[in-house]
């Protein structure tokens, strides 16, 4: 049997455990031939307490920095994208087509903005990167295209290598941030919308407070959420985007925005 990667003939070849594939000893680990599972190969490991780095799993850096989306993650980002419209649609007005479509899209593209920003951050510091669907997370997501209760948690971009809090805190923030300047970039975009033109101001409202609350929750400094990454990085970058964060979200549900 010959390696998937180099051709090599071997007798007694290896078997990946992630992705099937048979290889020879050089090209064995998942690491090593550019395993499409590689995510699955050792979920991240933060340990905050006593360390001064966040030890992932090792990563060559030959081809982290290939953007390019594979298969595998392909699938992944087009089945989430379709969850998160459907929610989307859910939470329209269902009186005016045009503003349904118009606010489902921009709540798809606030949420995927957020998870590719986290996908484009990583790899730029020489990390693996890769969105994934959770199984858990994407049923609550379909159960929330009909149910009053929205849970929105598709998937997630899993991070692959080694690095310190600093790498990991901007990685996390990235995302939060790309919610805060899409804020920015609706909130200027509707000030040359004229008055009468309904449906859009109203589009673009939606999308002010649909990211105000995206960048808000993401930021609160629990759990696996990306606030206590950037938390653990640095207090105090931590402190201006959440109370940034807070501020535009109460402009936004008063109207000042």
């Amino acid at each position: 049997m010959t390696c998937r990667v180099c051709g090599k003939s071997e007798a007694l070849p290896f078997k990946c455990a992630y992705c099937g594939g048979f290889f020879c000893a050089e090209h064995r680990l998942p690491e090593n031939h550019s395993c499409p599972e590689l995510w699955l190969a050792k979920p991240p490991v933060e340990r905050w307490r006593g360390v001064e780095r966040i030890d992932y799993v090792p990563l060559r850096r030959r081809y982290v920095g290939v953007n390019r989306l594979g298969s595998t993650e392909a699938k992944h980002l087009t089945l989430a994208s379709i969850l998160v419209l459907l929610v989307g649609l859910s939470l329209g007005w269902k009186s005016d087509l045009t503003v349904l479509a118009g606010t489902a899209l921009i709540f798809l593209a606030s949420f995927m903005l957020h998870e590719l920003a986290h996908r484009f951050s990583a790899k730029r510091r020489g990390l693996w990167a890769e969105f994934r669907l959770e199984p858990y997370g994407a049923l609550l997501t379909a159960i929330s295209i009909v149910s009053p209760f929205k849970i929105i948690a598709p998937g997630a971009v899993f991070v692959v290598g080694a690095a310190g809090f600093d790498v990991i805190g901007k990685v996390a923030l990235s995302g939060p941030l790309t919610n805060l300047i899409l804020m920015v970039v609706l909130y200027v975009a509707r000030l040359f919308v004229p008055s009468d033109i309904f449906w859009v101001n109203i589009v673009l409202g939606y999308g002010i407070y649909v990211n105000a609350i995206i960048a808000f929750f993401n930021l609160l400094p629990f759990a696996s959420l990306d606030g206590r990454k950037v938390l653990m990085w640095s207090r105090n970058v931590w402190l201006l985007f959440f109370a940034l964060s807070l501020a535009m979200l109460l402009a936004s549900v008063s109207g000042f925005l």
